[in-house]
This record gives C-alpha cells, sequence and structure tokens, in this order.
C-alpha cells in the first residue's frame, strides 16, 4: 500500500505518516495488551473489533503483546517505543496526540493521554486487514493530534425509540475522532419542576404532525413569522432524566462532550405554549419568542437550566439565540432598542450559568450587521417591507448588543 493511500484510509488524515516495508501479521491467534491507567478498556475494545472481523482467537494479556495500548507516561510503553528507536517529538506531547507504529513485531499505540490513547486505536482499527482469520497491518509510524480543538456536530435530543440508533451515531462519530456533541434539548427532555412543558410540546407536536402541510403548513398560516418548529426533537416526546443522563455518560466514555442547546429567547415554543404569560407577543396562538422584559420568564427558565446542569454536569451550555424574529412588542420591551433587549437577555442568563461555573455560548447571527441570500438576516433592523422566510417582518437591530 503506497504511502499516500495509507494516510487517505486514516481518518482524519494524521499530521504526520510514513510508511515502511514491514508488515505485522498474526496468524489466526492474535493478543492485545495494555499499560497505563483506563487502556484496559481499549485492549478490550481493539479485541473486539478483531473478534467481529472474524479473527480465530483474540486474548487480551500483558504490555509484552503482538499489539499494546498505552499511555506515553508509561515506561513499559516508553521501552517498546525505544526499542524501536522511536523519538515522540513534543508537538504530539498534546491533549489528543498519539504516536502508532507498526513492524514486523507488532503494533504499538501510545496517547499523550486517555483521548490520545482512543484516538490513536480509531487509526489502529482503520488500518487493520482481517482475511481468513488473520490479521496483518502494513507498517508505520504516526505521529497525530488534534487540527481543531472542538470538532464537533448539532443534533436534535433523541426519542426512546431512537436511542439505540443515538449511541451507535455516537460511537462512530467517536471513531472518526468527533470530541463535541451540540445537542438541542428544547422539551426533550422531563423537568420535574414544570411537567407543563413536557406535556404542552406532546400535545403541539402531535397538532403539528396532522397540520396540513405539517411544520410549513404551520409556519405558513400564522399572523406572524414563525422561527422553525423542530418537532423532530424528541420524536415529539421526551425522555426521563435518567435516560438523558445514560445518553450523556455514553458519550462520554467515547471521549465525546455533550454541550446542551437550551433555545432561549428564540426558538422559545417549549416555554411559551406551557406559559403564554411569557411570550413576546401575546396574541400569538404558538408563540416562539419570550419577553425578555417580563421576571416571570427567567424564573421558569433558570429553572429548566437548573435540571440542564443537574443532568449533564457541563462546563459550557449553548443558549441559542439564533432567528430572533420578534422583539420590542410587548408593552414591557416598547422603547427598548433591540441591542438592549438582546445583550440585556444574554448577560441575565450568563451570570446565572457563570456563578454555578458553566460558561455560555451562543449562536453569533444577531450580533452580526449583515444580510445574506439577498433577505435581512442577522443583526440588522426590519422595517416590515424586508423579507424573513418568505415574509414581511418587523424587528429592531440587535448587533450593536
Amino acid at each position: 500500500m503506497e504511502g499516500n493511500r495509507l494516510k487517505e484510509m486514516i481518518y482524519p488524515r494524521p499530521q504526520w505518516l510514513k510508511r515502511t516495508e514491514a508488515v505485522c501479521r498474526f496468524e489466526r491467534v492474535a493478543e492485545v495488551g495494555w499499560a497505563g491507567e483506563g487502556c484496559e478498556g481499549l485492549a478490550e475494545m481493539v479485541a473486539e473489533e478483531l473478534r467481529i472481523r472474524g479473527v480465530g482467537e483474540v486474548r487480551v494479556g500483558s504490555a509484552s503483546a503482538g499489539i499494546v495500548v498505552g499511555l506515553l507516561k508509561d515506561r513499559d510503553v516508553v521501552a517498546r517505543l525505544d526499542e524501536r528507536g522511536l523519538v515522540v517529538p513534543e508537538e504530539v506531547r498534546r491533549a489528543g496526540g498519539y504516536v502508532l507504529s507498526v513492524t514486523v513485531d507488532g503494533a504499538v499505540v501510545a496517547g499523550f493521554d486517555a483521548a490520545g490513547a482512543f484516538y490513536g486505536v480509531q487509526s489502529l482499527l482503520q488500518v487493520v486487514d482481517c482475511e481468513d482469520g488473520a490479521v496483518s497491518i502494513d507498517g508505520m509510524e504516526v505521529r497525530d493530534w488534534p487540527f481543531k480543538e472542538v470538532r464537533g456536530i448539532h443534533l436534535y435530543m433523541p426519542g426512546r425509540e431512537q436511542i439505540p440508533f443515538f449511541k451507535r451515531l455516537v460511537a462512530w462519530l467517536a471513531r472518526m475522532k468527533y470530541n463535541v456533541l451540540f445537542l438541542e434539548i428544547g422539551a426533550g427532555m422531563e423537568f420535574e419542576r414544570h411537567p407543563k412543558i413536557n406535556e404542552a410540546w406532546v400535545e403541539f407536536s402531535e397538532m403539528v404532525v396532522g397540520y396540513p402541510g405539517g411544520q410549513r403548513g404551520v409556519q405558513a398560516s400564522q399572523p406572524y413569522v414563525k422561527s422553525s418548529v423542530h418537532i423532530e426533537l424528541g420524536q415529539g416526546s421526551w425522555l426521563r432524566k435518567e435516560e438523558v443522563a445514560d445518553l450523556v455518560a455514553w458519550a462520554r466514555a467515547h471521549h465525546v462532550e455533550i454541550i446542551p442547546e437550551v433555545c432561549t429567547l428564540s426558538h422559545s415554543y417549549y416555554l411559551c405554549l406551557a406559559y403564554p404569560e411569557i411570550a413576546e407577543r401575546e396574541d400569538d396562538p404558538y408563540p416562539d419568542t419570550y419577553c425578555p422584559s417580563n421576571p416571570r420568564t427567567y424564573e421558569i427558565l433558570f429553572d429548566v437550566l437548573e435540571e440542564v446542569i443537574e443532568v449533564f454536569e457541563p462546563r459550557l451550555v449553548h443558549i441559542g439565540h439564533d432567528e430572533v424574529v420578534h422583539l420590542g412588542h410587548c408593552p414591557r420591551c416598547k422603547g427598548k432598542s433591540g441591542a438592549e433587549l438582546l445583550a440585556g437577555d444574554v448577560a441575565r442568563i450568563h451570570a446565572f450559568l457563570a456563578e454555578r461555573g458553566v460558561r455560555t455560548g451562543m449562536w453569533g447571527d444577531k450580533l452580526l450587521p449583515l444580510a445574506t441570500g439577498g433577505r435581512f438576516g442577522g443583526g440588522l433592523a426590519m422595517d416590515g417591507s424586508n423579507s424573513y422566510w418568505g415574509r414581511a417582518n418587523s424587528v429592531p437591530a440587535t448587533y450593536q448588543a
């Protein structure tokens, strides 16, 4: 296998790879060892994958095995690398860094930390060839470390029937070395302090599913522009707290951090449907934006955030804030600028999270003075003649926030 072709087989492409003529081969019996705290599970992962691929016999043994997974700080791993004359450069010695060495004597995966060892194992499994019960791995030396600290995607909370698929997807993403999952919560998790939120969400989702044209039909039929409905979230229902905590633990075991996205200000159907008194437009039958000048809004929202923090134990909460299409309309908000309303809302939520040692993330469109695709969006003002989602709308500028 040519070096460039080999490099393409490892995803994402490693920072450095050298192909050698050696081939590591085990005939019908393969032994996988481990060295270093937390690496036994990774050895078991390699062994299980080899069994699935039809290797005759796979044993999990000591650090002298043919395939070894360990940490760069472990002396057994250092000794194996020294035997090969392999010097680990400083750039590898960072979070998520690893080396992978394959010679005729076997394969060694050495991570700078637990995440690095995990990623090294994923690279190894991408190049292992199993045929007729035997294992063969082309000779190589790989030095790799993350190009970006955050490598993630955004998903909705799964429904109960989707949990098995969700777990398989997280495991696959981890194998591709993704490490962050932004998970939109909405009313897809049980809220014990406010069960009305879950109840209203189920009722609303059932209505939308049966509505002519579905979600788009509901949006187009209303007197006001509506942000996206997102009833796919939770399959229109919700998970118990212990089910959500299990998903968080599953992801963490695969070195994937789940960052909960709690939609605030906009996309707040789940809050406003249960508590219509906090809606920015009081005459909106399906309000999607809460009033940032109503103290009751934050009584409810902060209860929700408390429960999310309890279940996810996050270092950061994403607070949404995209596609704010209603602002400054209710009696409490009139006379205030859009920037004042947006900044006040963000600052208030940030202070709440900071008191609990949690950082704040958000979408940035309402902070930018931009228009895209020939229509106004972002943080620019709309005077009523501008089009948003194909309909006229009026909203004050917010980018000065």
